[in-house]
């Protein structure tokens, strides 16, 4: 779903841009829709594309299936400026906004310290580099949704093995990305945005749990 903008890095070298799977071509598609989400405030371009997108079986009532069903309805009831007043309510401010969206403000406690240094260090074994038109850290959320996406969705770069993915999102998403859900879903201003909080809360357990599943197999097979 992601349009394919210019991203927030950009890779030394381009890999080809497919994934071994449907599953992996499905995590990154839905990686770049989180990005689309959190990057800006919604287009009209990006709601005429959600509004095309296929219905989820009624069969599949799984927490992920469900979540997206209550978004697709909450953007039928929006429109997009409505949409984008929620955003700037949400996440922008001349002060502190209500809702942050960078990792080092939850796991730092403030912005630019230790977290983004070491996420700087991982992008460069990585090979990739940050777009200094973009105005924003490297620890924005869009942003790492944005490298997520690339690295499932290009199996020859680096970083994009199972091994690699499990750990970017262990050291820079599992520690706060719920936190920032929750907060967007308690603010009274959001309404489609607590239904992307809610559908991006459900894919992000799904995430974990097959990190973790991936990881139990991985000791299993090293046991003697």
């Amino acid at each position: 779903m992601s349009d394919g903008k210019k991203m927030a890095f950009t890779p030394k070298v381009v890999a080809s841009d497919h994934g071994y799977s449907e599953e992996d071509l499905a995590r990154a598609d839905t990686y770049g829709l989180l990005a689309e989400w959190f990057a800006r405030a919604p287009t009209d371009d990006f709601f005429n594309r959600l509004a095309t997108s296929p219905a989820i079986p009624v069969a599949d009532q799984s927490d992920l299936a469900n979540a997206w069903r209550a978004l697709m309805d909450a953007v039928s009831r929006a429109n997009p400026g409505e949409a984008g007043d929620e955003f700037d309510a949400l996440f922008v401010a001349v002060g502190k906004p209500p809702v942050a969206l960078h990792a080092s403000v939850y796991m730092g406690g403030s912005m630019n310290q230790t977290v983004l240094v070491e996420l700087r260090s991982d992008l460069a074994v990585m090979g990739l580099e940050t777009n200094s038109d973009k105005g924003e850290t490297e620890d924005h959320f869009a942003t790492l949704c944005e490298i997520m996406r690339y690295v499932i969705a290009a199996p020859d770069a680096k970083g994009s093995t199972l091994v690699e993915q499990q750990r970017f999102f262990a050291s820079y998403f599992q520690p706060w990305a719920d936190a920032m859900f929750e907060s967007v879903q308690e603010q009274p201003q959001a309404k489609v945005y607590a239904a992307v909080a809610s559908f991006a809360k459900s894919f992000f357990a799904i995430e974990r749990l097959s990190f973790d599943i991936y990881s139990a197999s991985l000791d299993a097979a090293h046991t003697p």
